[in-house]
């Protein structure tokens, strides 16, 4: 997708990819869907807030990052900071309108992300018995403001 990376200081890798359209329209339909990794983002600027912060680590689920963690980590097309209080707000709202899926053994999960966001909780079963499993799919229509975005 264009992206370039950077090795960063705590053994990190900077990646940044091109400017990318937060609205979409779903293939196939002509729905608009909010399409990008802004939520996400959220998480690894407050990795970046711990980073070197004694006792390290985090809670996704209760720390706030800072805003030096989110300019590290994401800014607007034109280079400027996206306040911190925005992503918080906007994270925020997907937490309002989440629904946690009620797993039971052998459950799968088929999810498209052009109707769905989805996310992660943290896991709080036994260590190494998760299993996450992704498929990832080169989309030779993935374009952002009209160019493609796979060779």
């Amino acid at each position: 997708v264009g992206a370039d990376g950077s090795n960063m200081p705590d053994d990190f890798l900077k990646a940044k990819t091109p400017v990318l359209e937060a609205v979409k329209i779903a293939p196939g339909t002509t729905k608009k869907c909010f399409f990008n990794q802004l939520i996400a983002t959220t998480a690894n600027a407050l990795e970046f807030s711990k980073v070197g912060v004694d006792g390290g680590g985090f809670d996704p689920t209760t720390d706030v990052p800072t805003q030096a963690g989110v300019d590290a980590c994401v800014c607007f097309a034109d280079g400027t900071s996206i306040p911190l209080e925005i992503l918080l707000d906007a994270k925020q709202m997907c937490e309002d309108i989440a629904i946690d899926v009620q797993w039971q053994k052998g459950d799968v999960a088929l999810v498209c992300n052009y109707l769905m966001m989805h996310a992660r909780r943290p896991w709080k079963g036994e260590a190494g018995t998760r299993q996450v499993v992704a498929s990832l799919v080169e989309e030779p229509t993935c374009t952002s403001f009209g160019n493609p975005l796979v060779a």
